[in-house]
């Protein structure tokens, strides 16, 4: 018996213990270490347990003279007992819940915090800066689109986590917070890659417009050159010149086919794909390609005439 009273001494400050214990997410860290040694402990006793058990056991089987008391105090013991590892295991399965749970909400505000970080730069505007480098902003948010996709499996684990937590009632009485945080993220993530794809068809658009721009410079410092070159009374002093002079005008075509594709680039992107770029310098594409085609046209003529004085100062 007075082993017995031992063990129930025992068990009575350990379920003191585990009454006290409140779930407190601010320190679950340290009750699941509080719960190990628990755990440690119980295990220890547990030997005692069943030794004590044995000997009423034995006791019993030897017809002991009180053996009505002896079996009732170890059914009391053993009950006792039994409820105290299941109020345990209760208690590490709850500690478990907060440690899940916290685990998500931290998850989800670094998450939050990122996805919050991204959207700035998604904000930014290179494209309706006609000066800046479009070619190198536009690498630069390739860069960041592999960032956003490297990023999707972890918010997807993020969610999955929380839908876990509410399927398997883990919630801590925090069910709607919870999926109201699901939500919340996952509309955030989806405006970040939505403003991503827009900036980046921006810049698309911007990046051919720069490159449209570029033409447009070569192809008029061309035409200067050339207006300049037919209206020039040198048609070849000897051999070698003339064949010069005709070198540059066969590649008159070549140029000229350059001209047409700038000019089709030029009106099928302002008719189709650069109308919401609300940008002055694209006003100015109209007026550029009618110049253009202008310029074209006024050495078209010319180049003729020049071409065949020219040859027949080869045939002389």
């Amino acid at each position: 018996m007075r082993d017995c009273e031992q063990a129930e001494d025992w068990m009575a400050i350990r379920e003191a213990s585990l009454a006290g214990d409140d779930v407190d997410g601010n320190k679950v860290d340290a009750l699941i270490k509080k719960h190990e040694d628990f755990n440690r402990a119980i295990t220890l006793q547990e030997v005692k347990i069943q030794s004590l058990m044995a000997n009423a056991d034995k006791l019993l089987e030897a017809d002991h003279y009180d053996a009505n008391a002896i079996e009732a105090k170890r059914g009391e013991v053993l009950n006792r007992w039994t409820h105290l590892k299941n109020a345990m295991i209760d208690n590490r399965s709850r500690l478990g819940d907060v440690q899940t749970l916290q685990a998500f909400i931290r998850d989800a505000d670094e998450m939050e915090l990122w996805i919050n970080e991204k959207m700035q730069f998604t904000m930014d505007e290179p494209y309706k800066d006609p000066t800046t480098n479009i070619q190198a902003k536009h690498q630069k948010h390739q860069a960041f689109e592999a960032e956003l996709a490297a990023n999707a499996e972890r918010l997807q684990g993020i969610l999955a986590a929380g839908q876990r937590l509410k399927q398997k009632n883990q919630c801590m009485g925090q069910e709607s917070a919870v999926e109201e945080r699901i939500a919340k993220l996952a509309n955030q993530w989806d405006n970040l890659v939505n403003r991503s794809h827009e900036k980046s068809e921006k810049l698309q658009e911007a990046n051919r417009q720069a490159a449209y721009n570029a033409g447009i410079k070569d192809i008029e410092f061309w035409l200067g050159e050339m207006e300049t070159s037919l209206v020039s009374p040198d048609h070849g002093r000897d051999s070698a010149s003339v064949d010069s002079l005709l070198s540059k005008h066969q590649s008159f075509p070549d140029r000229c086919y350059y001209l047409d594709v700038v000019v089709g680039l030029a009106y099928r992107d302002e008719a189709t794909e650069l109308y919401w770029l609300e940008q002055p310098f694209l006003k100015v594409l109209p007026c550029q390609t009618s110049q253009l085609k202008s310029d074209k046209s006024k050495t078209n003529k010319p180049k003729v005439r020049r071409r065949s004085r020219t040859a027949d100062c080869t045939e002389v």
